[in-house]
């Protein structure tokens, strides 16, 4: 419904998003593999990218998922919580993510379950 806020986790609709896309995983991005893409690979993931719009409380994925995608925020605050142990009942917050900010990649590259819960907290 219209007023309610939105978090918008991964965007790249058109050349001009691609580009501020590519530039930001060069240079914001925690995984460094990405930093060194080829800009043949940098284009071909780029093409695999949508809009994913995030309602404020809707969680983006649970820690134990399988990681089939990657997020990049552009607008909004994400929170990232996790399970520390086994036997922990509630999740325990351990970061909070802004607009640049990449999310998920882990789960994706290495082929591993989700380590974290993810899920949009404010616009």
């Amino acid at each position: 419904p219209a007023g309610r806020g939105r978090v918008v986790a991964v965007l790249a609709l058109s050349a001009e998003n691609a580009e501020t896309l590519a530039a930001c995983l060069r240079t914001e991005s925690d995984v460094l593999i990405l930093r060194d893409l080829p800009e043949e690979g940098m284009r071909r993931m780029l093409d695999g990218v949508a809009a994913v719009d995030v309602e404020v409380g809707q969680t983006l994925f649970c820690q134990g998922d399988i990681g089939d995608a990657m997020y990049i925020v552009k607008r909004g605050e994400l929170s990232v919580r996790k399970r520390l142990t086994a036997d922990d009942e509630q999740d325990t917050h351990v970061a909070s993510l802004g607009p640049g900010k990449l999310v998920g990649s882990l789960a994706l590259l290495c082929d591993d379950p989700r380590t974290t819960t993810v899920e949009a907290v404010g616009n």
